[in-house]
């Protein structure tokens, strides 16, 4: 009895050893054959200012649209430019005969001349009689009547004076300039037609497209916001300018806010 429990407690020891050296030798397999930690991608978060932008469907428009008109009466000679051209500012467009209006302002240079003469003359006769009134030697009456005449040449020469100004404008306005630069429409009339006869006439229209202007209407609680956070006077603003045909690309257009108006809707 005693001899077999011995042995029993023997094998029980032997296998005990045995189970526990094979599970340290599956430990150290395992701590050999760990995984490499895993790659990850870090971002490093910061504070800065970025800008607001806000989306509005707008108008755009020429910054300037003027008439072409004729501004004295005549027959029009000449076309200097061709239709749909841009033509730069002061460039003679048309020309309206001046035969009428040359002949004019030489009829008031002429007049001009004969009343100098006449003044001069009645500016002698004034100096001449006058002493001779003093003295008693002539009439008194006389030289009042070379003092008015005097006097009416010096008026006459300031009216003749305004003819000549007017006749010079008038010359002046048959050659028309294009008052702005920009691109011209199509022509009105045609050299050779009588123009200014019944009022002004419309010979031809100039835009201006550089600057363009793009007019929107941000809500009030936008203008608020814009108003809030604007970090300078003149606000940034870009345009698409929209087209129906995906094929046609518009070049973007850069520009700045430059005018508000006094009231929100």
């Amino acid at each position: 009895m005693i001899h077999r429990a011995f042995f029993l407690l023997l094998g029980t020891l032997a296998a005990f050893l045995l189970l526990s050296g094979c599970s340290k030798e599956d430990g150290k397999a395992q701590t050999q054959e760990a995984p490499p930690p895993l790659k990850v991608e870090t971002i490093t978060v910061k504070k800065m200012r970025i800008p607001i932008w806000l989306r509005y469907t707008a108008m755009t428009k020429a910054s300037s649209e003027q008439e072409i008109r004729a501004r004295v009466s005549g027959r029009l000679q000449k076309r200097f430019f061709k239709d749909g051209q841009i033509v730069k500012k002061g460039q003679k467009l048309f020309l309206i005969e001046q035969e009428q209006y040359k002949n004019a302002l030489d009829a008031a240079l002429a007049q001009k001349a004969r009343d100098e003469a006449s003044l001069r003359l009645a500016k002698a006769n004034v100096e001449r009689y006058k002493p001779l009134a003093d003295e008693g030697l002539a009439p008194r009456a006389k030289v009042e009547e070379y003092e008015s005449q005097f006097s009416g040449y010096e008026a006459a020469i300031k009216a003749d004076e305004a003819k000549i100004a007017e006749a010079k404008r008038n010359l002046g306005y048959t050659i028309i300039k294009a008052p702005i630069t920009g691109k011209i429409s199509a022509r009105y009339v045609d050299v050779g037609n009588l123009v200014g006869y019944d009022g002004p006439t419309l010979l031809t229209k100039i835009v201006r497209i550089d600057p363009l202007y793009v007019y929107f209407s941000p809500s009030e609680s936008d203008y608020a916001m814009i108003m809030h956070y604007a970090s300078k006077k003149k606000l940034d603003v870009i345009a698409d300018v929209a087209s129906s045909n995906e094929r046609i690309k518009r070049e973007r257009l850069y520009g700045y806010v430059d005018f508000t108006n006094n009231s929100v809707d």
